[in-house]
């Protein structure tokens, strides 16, 4: 898979869309995109590899949304010395994943500045045709994303709450204050602070949502999805999008 067809194969998966058009003026350096369904065999190297190359790195990590293998990638990514996160916090490598249908060819690639770069050179290259050629198709992607700073509080924005797969709530960023929400077996809890967002409490039982970083950037959401519930940053966007 080339850097052309990844490209596509992200703006086609709906759910990668928003994440993959950035906006313009972003304090997001880079993200790492994974396809495998063993990211923990892949992505802790990937990660030492783009910190030999000078690109910033953090010692924490956190999930913003559920992962089918959270807990074999949170080992992974401790053993190589980055700590999770088990609050949400500034800054911190955030993971998410997304379901590919139909599923892919195993690949990685990295998004600068919005536009994608051919980072196989060298081990990584070594890695990629290693992947490329032995693994099955994957189901998984997943993204590592980098902040460099913390985003700045917003006022204009919107955050928009949903259960069930419809909006039940559009809450002010610029305001601070905590709301609960009723979910199947209890409550989830909403805080927003100094225009940023995040879950303060949940029912769920592994509670990814409540370690996921705080959110503030138009399209960035945190999902509970034991309690089908997620919340989600609303906002004007204004896209750079590059195809190389």
């Amino acid at each position: 898979m080339d850097r052309r067809d990844f490209f596509k194969l992200l703006l086609t998966t709906t759910l990668v869309s928003p994440l993959v058009l950035s906006p313009k003026k972003s304090s997001l350096p880079y993200d790492v995109y994974l396809i495998s369904d063993n990211p923990q065999d892949h992505l802790p190297f990937l990660l030492k590899e783009l910190r030999t190359r000078g690109l910033p790195s953090h010692d924490r990590f956190s999930f913003v949304s559920s992962h089918p293998r959270l807990g074999a990638l949170s080992r992974a990514l401790q053993a190589s010395g980055i700590a999770l996160s088990s609050t949400p916090s500034f800054p911190a490598v955030r993971l998410s994943s997304v379901p590919l249908h139909p599923k892919a060819r195993p690949s990685f690639t990295l998004l600068l500045n919005g536009k994608i770069q051919d980072i196989r050179s060298s081990r990584l290259s070594k890695r990629w045709a290693a992947m490329h050629a032995h693994e099955p198709s994957s189901s998984t992607l997943t993204i590592a994303r980098f902040f460099q700073s913390q985003p700045p509080p917003s006022s204009h924005q919107r955050l928009c709450v949903y259960k069930d797969g419809e909006k039940i709530e559009s809450l002010d960023l610029g305001q601070d204050l905590v709301r609960a929400f009723a979910v199947k077996r209890g409550e989830i809890s909403i805080h927003i602070k100094e225009g940023r967002a995040f879950v303060e409490k949940a029912p769920c039982d592994h509670k990814v949502c409540c370690s996921a970083s705080p959110i503030s950037l138009p399209g960035e959401r945190v999902v509970c999805a034991p309690s089908r519930f997620f919340i989600e940053v609303s906002g004007f966007r204004s896209f750079d999008t590059f195809i190389g």
